[in-house]
């Protein structure tokens, strides 16, 4: 073979590693964006998670101070306006307040306990209201029932607290994570 077809061989060798070469530089650069891309989208879901969490943890604590406020207005309806609903009635005090407790048994164990005494409490009270051989003093029923209703209150500010932290962890470790990736 002549000097001119193995120039031409060597050449056209060089030209299809070159074009290899590029094609697979190129396949690799496509696989680290595509794997870029998937930690991004896994960094972005659990973003949405930790937030779609924090909502769902707000929204049932929400609802358990609704019907503890609840309960509120219905024992002061109770003791002030005289609106003697029967106990077991839908619009009664040991209903609300067995709502309350309801609610803390299904979707808040933390604030079980508490849930269970001041339904107790409330439970306490509404007998005192509904008692037709005895008086009552609407001062010591109230003072006895808000007791209670401080001790929830101050375990509601706690598990706020406690969302809060807890999101705020869950997010410096998609953070953290974040970061690690890039």
């Amino acid at each position: 073979m002549s000097d001119v077809v193995w120039v031409a061989l060597i050449s056209a060798g060089g030209a299809i590693v070159a074009a290899l070469m590029t094609q697979i530089m190129a396949m690799r650069s496509a696989a680290k964006q595509a794997e870029r891309m998937a930690q991004q989208e896994l960094l972005q879901w659990q973003r949405n998670e930790v937030h779609r969490k924090q909502k769902d943890a707000e929204d049932k604590l929400q609802e358990f101070w609704r019907a503890i406020v609840e309960t509120q207005d219905r024992l002061l309806d109770a003791l002030y306006v005289n609106s003697k609903k029967s106990r077991f009635s839908e619009g009664s005090l040991s209903t609300a307040a067995t709502r309350a407790y309801a609610i803390a048994l299904v979707m808040i164990p933390n604030l079980l306990d508490v849930a269970k005494d001041f339904c107790d409490a409330c439970t306490d009270a509404d007998t005192l209201i509904h008692d037709t051989e005895k008086t009552y003093d609407a001062t010591t029923v109230a003072s006895e029932w808000r007791k209670s209703f401080e001790r929830v209150e101050a375990a509601v500010l706690e598990e706020a607290a406690r969302i809060r932290q807890s999101i705020e962890a869950a997010s410096s470790g998609v953070s953290s994570s974040k970061n690690q990736g890039s």
